[in-house]
């Protein structure tokens, strides 16, 4: 398979992730002027800038809804930053840019990130990649650690820490095949490209040892999906895999419920939620005991990871500051942490204050950059799927008492290690 086939089917399942996850937010105006955090006298000047954007306010966003929690998630990590001695000595300075959802507003961002001389932007959750990226590519300024969706598979200046739901999706059908399931339908949003993703699918499942029972691509605004769960129940697999928006998996685990199917769900892990697992009759719901994969731990309170212990620590902080965006939404702003963790990390005992340029070359020169959670990187290792999917670990994750949990212990997999492309 040509590898521009792989990115449009890459790119094809990243984009119904877009509307398959969710998370909280309030109406936070944010802004594009520089933030400067909390300094100590010993920090120097002048400031090293990093640059924040998403979706603070106004309509859309990422995962639907305004996410002040990502600025709230960067401003907690540089404050850290600065409260352990900044970088080379200086001062961390955040440049966060809101685009209210408005993709002409994304491309100001840009302008704005280049003008101000950021260092890099980091852990930003835009959909607007396309718009503000080439703008400080030109400039030479690296993305650090944005959600893989579209336009980042293929941005020479973006550094991925996760694989995303590409990911995700393969890392679930691995999950299954650990519990002992031994084939699957597999359903997903029909999109334009996704025939190809869905081939991707069957070729891994087949290596594995699950056996294709068949597949289904709902319509996105599908009113009724009792027919295509019928031929899942039908089929006699013994998992179904999901991968659509929010509310089409509802949809289909509460028809999979009414139909009485058997067979257990599976897919990304940001799909899930407390809501859902109440709506759907909580522990009696098909949710419970669903095989799951995400690109990063579940964000717990007694998390064994270091990293996670960390983030909880600086939203904490943060929140106790009167950020309340820091309360809420973690399990998604965990992305954005770990960007500044990964800057942090790389330029760890510099004596010379970074610059653009600078801290690109001590990222491709970087390896096994401990990020935490049982994971090293290597920024400059090519994907097997997809090649700046540099990072394709994560973790097996179920529903229980509402929440995610753990259910590997706290071992990663690399969920696309060995991924059929032919």
């Amino acid at each position: 398979m040509k590898k521009i086939t792989l990115v449009a089917a890459a790119v094809a399942a990243s984009a119904v992730a877009l509307t398959a996850c969710s998370s909280s937010g309030g109406g936070d105006k944010g802004g594009s002027s520089p933030k400067a955090a909390p300094t100590t006298p010993a920090l120097q000047q002048p400031a090293v800038k990093f640059g924040v954007t998403g979706t603070f306010s106004g309509n859309g966003g990422a995962f639907g809804n305004p996410e002040p929690e990502v600025k709230a998630a960067a401003q907690g990590a540089v404050n850290a930053i600065n409260q352990r001695g900044g970088i080379a000595g200086h001062e961390v300075q955040l440049v966060a840019c809101d685009d209210q959802g408005d993709p002409n507003k994304s491309a100001d961002c840009g302008r704005t990130f280049v003008s101000q001389g950021v260092v890099a932007v980091v852990g930003d959750q835009s959909y607007f990649g396309a718009k503000f990226d080439p703008i400080i590519q030109k400039a030479g300024i690296p993305r650090i650690g944005p959600l893989p969706l579209q336009w980042e598979f293929t941005a020479t200046n973006d550094f991925l820490t996760q694989g995303g739901a590409v990911a995700e999706m393969v890392g679930s059908l691995k999950h299954a095949k650990a519990a002992g399931k031994t084939s699957v339908f597999i359903m997903t949003q029909a999109s334009a490209g996704g025939d190809a993703f869905v081939q991707i699918l069957k070729m891994e499942a087949g290596k594995i040892g699950l056996k294709v029972k068949g597949d289904a691509a709902l319509p996105e605004n599908a009113a009724d999906v009792s027919s295509y769960v019928q031929a899942a129940k039908n089929s006699g697999a013994d998992f179904a895999l999901v991968s659509m928006n929010k509310q089409l998996s509802f949809q289909v685990f509460q028809s999979s419920q009414q139909l009485g199917a058997k067979y257990a769900v599976g897919g990304p892990a940001e799909v899930p939620n407390k809501e859902m697992w109440d709506q759907l009759g909580g522990s009696s719901s098909i949710l419970n005991g669903s095989l799951l994969a995400s690109s990063f731990p579940p964000i717990l309170d007694d998390s064994p990871f270091p990293s996670v212990q960390q983030f909880n620590k600086e939203m904490d902080s943060e929140a106790a500051s009167g950020d309340k965006a820091a309360d809420t939404g973690r399990g998604t702003t965990f992305n954005t942490w770990m960007g500044f963790h990964v800057v942090d990390e790389v330029l760890k005992g510099t004596t010379a204050v970074p610059t653009a340029a600078s801290l690109t070359k001590a990222l491709q020169d970087a390896k096994d950059i401990d990020l935490g959670i049982g994971v090293k990187w290597t920024p400059s290792k090519k994907g097997a799927l997809i090649p700046t999917l540099s990072n394709t670990s994560g973790f097996f994750t179920t529903m229980k008492d509402g929440q995610q949990v753990l259910s590997n212990g706290d071992s990663a997999v690399d969920f696309l290690s060995d991924v059929s492309t032919s």
